[in-house]
Formats: C-alpha cells, sequence, structure tokens
C-alpha cells in the first residue's frame, strides 16, 4: 500500500511540473496556429518540424520525467493511440514494413501498434515484421507491440502454442499450470518481438448466456479468477511481456456483445466489489502493467449522460478515475477495447469519444484508426490534430497528457522495452527460431490438454477404454475443421501404439443417417455457442440412444450443453472447440479435443473440476436456474 501511495504521489508531482512548464517551447508549440490550424498550415509539416527539435536519441539510461520533459505533444499524443495494420493498400502486412507505412508511422509517431492473425506469416516473417516496426520511429521510444493472444480460442499465432485457453485453466484450478501457461505465452510472444498481451480475461463468467466471454474466462468464482489470473499474469511479464487485464469493470454477467451492442449491467459499487472487480483488484495487487477497459454501461455506478446515453466505463471518470485508479491503485496504463467496436462508434464521433475517454483516465486508445491504407494516414493526421486542438482549448488538461504518457513510459521502462529493442535482428530470428513452438512447450500444452478435461458421466466407469482394442467408432462432429482435428488425433494415437481402432468421421446429417451401421459406439462432439443451435446434434444423441449405441458425448465449447446430454454412457468437457491440423512440427492447432479424446479412449486421465455450476436448460436454451444438474467443482 505504501508503494502504491508513493507511486500515485510521484505521477502527481511530474504531472504538476509538466502543467507549471506549459510556457516552455515545446509545450508552447501545441498553441501555435501551424499547429493545430489544418485550414491555415498543414499539421503534417507541423508534426515533422517537432520532430526534428526533439532530443529523443539514446533514451536507454534517460529517466522517465526527463523523457516525457523533452516530448512534444504531437509525440505524447502518438504514445496514447494503438492503430492496426491489419494490410496496407490491400497487401498483407507480414513482414518488413511498406516504406509509405513506415513514413505515416514516424511522421505522426505512432508509439504502438496491433498485431491480428492476418499479419502473422513465419516466425522469421514476424520477427521482420515486429523489427522493422521499431526502426520506422526516428525517436528512441520503443513501441508497445500487441495482439490478443488469450490462449484456446482467441489466438492470432498460426504457428507456436495454442494452449487451452482460460476455462480448461479453470478446470485444472492449478496456479503452478497458469503461471506455466503464462510464461509459455510470454517466451513465444517476446521472442517474436511482441511486448504486449491484451490477456488475460479477468471476466467473472456469472451469465451462462454470456455470448462473447464465456470459455474466455477462467470460471464464475471470483476467487478463482483473481488466483489462476494472477498467476498467468506473472508468468508472462516475467518474460518481459506485459499483460493486459480485461475487461474493467467486468463483462461476465452481460447477453450483449459489445462489437454489436451497449451492454448494460444493473448493479451496485458494493455489488461488483464483491464480484466483478476481485480479479482486477488482485491483478492490481500483483503488479499487472496494463487494464483494458469494457464498453459497458453500469448505471447504478455512473449516471452521467452524453449524447442521450449513460456513459459506459471506457468513457466513465468515476469509473476510471475515481475507482480504478484511487479506490484501487492502480497505477499502470489503462487502455481502451477497440474504439471501433459498435457500443462506442455507434453513439459517437471518434474524437468526441476519444477526448471523454482520455479525461475519463484511459492512456492508450486501441484503434482510434486504422492504418490499412494511404487513406488513413489522413484520417490519422486529422484525429491527432482534433486532440491538439482540444489540448490548445482547454478541454483536455495538459496535466492529463502528461500523466499518461508518464503512464505509458514507465511501463515500457519497467518491462525493459529498450533492452529488446537493441538486439540484433539475426539475434531476434535466432531465439525466436528456439523458442516458438519447441518439444517442451508442446509436450505440456498436450498435458494441459487432457488434464483440464472434466468427466461428468462414466457409466461403465472405463468410459470408452475397452473399445480402443478393434472396435469401429463414429465420430459426430460439428464442422470439417473439427472433423481434421479428430482425424489428426486418432491417427496420432494408433501411429503410437496407444489405441487400436476403426472409425469413419461424419457431419452431424450424415452421422444421424448411419447410426445403424456396424460401429460399436459413437462419439459426439458438440460446439453450442450462446446461440444455442442444439437440434442437429440432439438429433444424433437421441437416435443414438434409441437403437441402443454406446454413446459418448463430447462438449467442446460452453459446458452448460451438458445438462441436455446426461443420458449419455459417457461425458466429457474440454472448453475449447478449436481445430484444424499442423502442417508443421511447430504450427498451432487446437488440443483441447485431442486432449478429450485421449482421456475418452483411457491413454489419459481427466482431472478436470467443472469452473462453472451446470443449471437445467431447456433445448432453445432458456436456463433454470432453480435446478442445478452439475454443481461446480
Amino acid at each position: 500500500m505504501t508503494k502504491r501511495i508513493i507511486s500515485l504521489l510521484l505521477i502527481l508531482v511530474l504531472s504538476l511540473t509538466f502543467l507549471g512548464s506549459c510556457g516552455n517551447e515545446k509545450e508552447a508549440s501545441a498553441n501555435e496556429p501551424s499547429s493545430i490550424d489544418s485550414s491555415k498550415a498543414s499539421t503534417e509539416e507541423s508534426s515533422e518540424d517537432e520532430s526534428s527539435e526533439s532530443p529523443l536519441n539514446d533514451l536507454i539510461d534517460s529517466s522517465v520525467s526527463d523523457i516525457v520533459a523533452n516530448m512534444t505533444l504531437w509525440q505524447k499524443i502518438g504514445q496514447m493511440i494503438m492503430p492496426s495494420i491489419r494490410t496496407w493498400n490491400g497487401e498483407p502486412v507480414t513482414s518488413t514494413i511498406p516504406e509509405d507505412l513506415k513514413k505515416v508511422i514516424n511522421k505522426y509517431h505512432v508509439g504502438n501498434i496491433i498485431l491480428f492473425a492476418e499479419n502473422f506469416g513465419t516466425v522469421e516473417d514476424t520477427v521482420r515484421l515486429t523489427h522493422s516496426l521499431n526502426e520506422a520511429l526516428s525517436i528512441d521510444i520503443p513501441m508497445f507491440i500487441g495482439a490478443d493472444q488469450e490462449g484456446g480460442n482467441v489466438v492470432r499465432l498460426n504457428y507456436g502454442c495454442s494452449l487451452v485457453g482460460n476455462m480448461a485453466l479453470g478446470a485444472i484450478g492449478s496456479d503452478e499450470d497458469s503461471y506455466i501457461v503464462g510464461k509459455i505465452t510470454g517466451e513465444q510472444l517476446s521472442a517474436l518481438g511482441l511486448n504486449l498481451d491484451l490477456a488475460p480475461t479477468l471476466d467473472v463468467n456469472n451469465n451462462p448466456a454470456n455470448p462473447v466471454i464465456n470459455i474466455r474466462s477462467f470460471s464464475e468464482d471470483p476467487d478463482l479468477v483473481a488466483r489462476l489470473g494472477v498467476s498467468m499474469i506473472k508468468g508472462m511479464q516475467d518474460k518481459s511481456v506485459s499483460a493486459c487485464a480485461k475487461h474493467f469493470p467486468g463483462h461476465g454477467d452481460t447477453e450483449t456483445d459489445s462489437h454489436y451492442g451497449l451492454p448494460s449491467i444493473d448493479k451496485s459499487y458494493d455489488e461488483i466489489k464483491k464480484m466483478e472487480l476481485v480479479p482486477f483488484q488482485a491483478a492490481i495487487d500483483g503488479g499487472i502493467d496494463m487494464i483494458m477497459t469494457a464498453h459497458i454501461q453500469f448505471p447504478q455506478v455512473e449516471s452521467e449522460e452524453k449524447n442521450g446515453l449513460i456513459l459506459p466505463a471506457t468513457l466513465s471518470k468515476k469509473i476510471l478515475t475515481d475507482i480504478l485508479k484511487e479506490d484501487m491503485g492502480f497505477n499502470g496504463v489503462v487502455i481502451t477495447d477497440s474504439m471501433h467496436m459498435d457500443a462506442i462508434a455507434s453513439h459517437f464521433s471518434m474524437a468526441e469519444a476519444s477526448i471523454i475517454a482520455i479525461n475519463a483516465g484511459v492512456d492508450i486508445l486501441l484503434m482510434p484508426v486504422l492504418l490499412h491504407h494511404d487513406g488513413h494516414a489522413r484520417e490519422l493526421e486529422n484525429f491527432i490534430s482534433s486532440i491538439v486542438q482540444a489540448v490548445a482549448s482547454g478541454k483536455i488538461p495538459m496535466s492529463r497528457i502528461n500523466d499518461a504518457v508518464t503512464r505509458i513510459i514507465t511501463a515500457k521502462k519497467e518491462r525493459g522495452l529498450w533492452e529488446q529493442k537493441r538486439l540484433s535482428l539475426d539475434e531476434k530470428i535466432a531465439n525466436a527460431s528456439q523458442a516458438v513452438g519447441n518439444a517442451e512447450h508442446k509436450a505440456i500444452e498436450r498435458e494441459l490438454a487432457s488434464k483440464a478435461v472434466t468427466v461428468l458421466e462414466n457409466k461403465s466407469g472405463t468410459l470408452f477404454a475397452d473399445m480402443t482394442n478393434g472396435k469401429s467408432l463414429l465420430f459426430a462432429v460439428p464442422s470439417e475443421d473439427v472433423g481434421k482435428n479428430v482425424e489428426f488425433m486418432l491417427n496420432r494415437l494408433i501411429s503410437e501404439n496407444k489405441i487400436n481402432i476403426s472409425y469413419k468421421i461424419k457431419s452431424y446429417e450424415e452421422s444421424e443417417a448411419n447410426i445403424l451401421d456396424e460401429f460399436d459406439g459413437v462419439v459426439l462432439l458438440t460446439d453450442t455457442s450462446s446461440s444455442w443451435e442444439i437440434e442437429a446434434p440432439l438429433k444424433v444423441y437421441e437416435k443414438a440412444k434409441t437403437n441402443n449405441k454406446s454413446l459418448a458425448v463430447i462438449s467442446c465449447r460452453i459446458p452448460y450443453d451438458t445438462a441436455l446430454f446426461t443420458e449419455a454412457d459417457c461425458l466429457l468437457a474440454c472448453y475449447c472447440p478449436k481445430g484444424g491440423v499442423p502442417q508443421t512440427d511447430t504450427s498451432a492447432f487446437g488440443v483441447n479435443i485431442g486432449g478429450a479424446i485421449e482421456v475418452l479412449l483411457g491413454v489419459e486421465e481427466g482431472q478436470g473440476k467443472l469452473p462453472v455450476t451446470i443449471y437445467n436448460v431447456s433445448k432453445n436454451g432458456e436456463i433454470d436456474f432453480d435446478t442445478v444438474v452439475y454443481p461446480k467443482g
């Protein structure tokens, strides 16, 4: 607590110092008409002039306060944005960045970049890309280069380890295993030149109808989410990758996806302190570098309106400053969820939303602009100009800008970004080739996949272990991708001499038609989401029962659907439907389904315990909270 108070006092002193120095040349330049009046002079030219004035070279040994004091307003705003670069003028950006894009990044001092799946080619390509991004800047302030590498069903890398995902880790319940997952994730990202993981999700999934969080959460238990989340964060940050806990103050108790609408959680501050805020407080106490905001209304906590709308958390000073920074003592970086999501973009202009967000306490705006083609360069210029004008007019206090940038530079210093930047390209490529998808990590990934499996029904006492010696099985799958994953796993087990079976893999429709064929057993895999499209697998289930076939059901996504399959001979949950087949030894692919197959066939033992409560549910997804089918644990 003492360290937290000292840190807050330091930030306050620095902010007041910078506010008092607004008469110096660098701060005053923001007020010059040539810098802010795009109708009279090019803001593009003014940003170039400011860059040439700044003594921001060789800063590895410089203090945070010295760095911030020597930055222009344009450079500071550049630190406060994180655009995406999925493509550039229709071409993929997977290796060295195009020269035109490099000029845009340098001209506007872009301080951070988020990468998506489109940006990941080969391991060497990615190292070259991240190296060239930092080389694009003429000032010596390394970028935060981040991605949503949550693990399980939400991953961006097409190589390395996808790992098992949070709810599978919740089923295992081990601090050590969560730390190991964080460490593997951090090691592979760091080797590739990424230094920020927009993970873990610390939302408490206490609403089974949640359409967007569900298996991305560790559990419905806030204490379990806190414990495992802190362990994962430590693993990442021990490998010099900043972790980012999301989505503050909580996205678990919603039935709306904020990508497409504006959710609302009608709880009081006292209520969310006992549930939603528990994992975030633990993360803050554990030293988390960054926290991502939620585009969600909390009307009992924040009642202020703008444009006829109660302000969502991303735009709420009460939530981000009064609660997160002051009450909870967070001294790190606050970043928004994507500003292009409908929850924000449908109700505010980008400039208006960004100004409100900064004043609310946001330090980095995630994707307020995109960098996908030449036209976006002008949008970036106009956007930065709007923030410059807001500062010049007093809409945004200079002290708020300085506080934000101080937090950002402090995080970059503490996570060793300057040291990482100074490695040569050859060193980085060599490190990545050793770290990404190595045999040790792959072995751990496979072990965790089977360990996480939860066995809910085992009427024979041996699952399907007695069917691994010359028997025939029909696998009914929800998609071709899952089917290929099942085929890969079965063939691997056969080649390892662990099973001896014949099998066929069919779609639900084909499986229903083939139930009467000479199969000794049926294995039904479900991929139920919150949309609750369950009719097709239920037909296979009912027909297998009617014809007295030995039947196993593997719930691959949300485990709440297991309530509909209680009469199966074997019922398992594996918490991630990701499929795919590895193209090389280092390729990323889904491992949870393979782990469930190993457990079902007696190759490994499933140790997972339910991290959520399974309630009675109708075929159309209506949940009866008065009837528990399988309790948590």
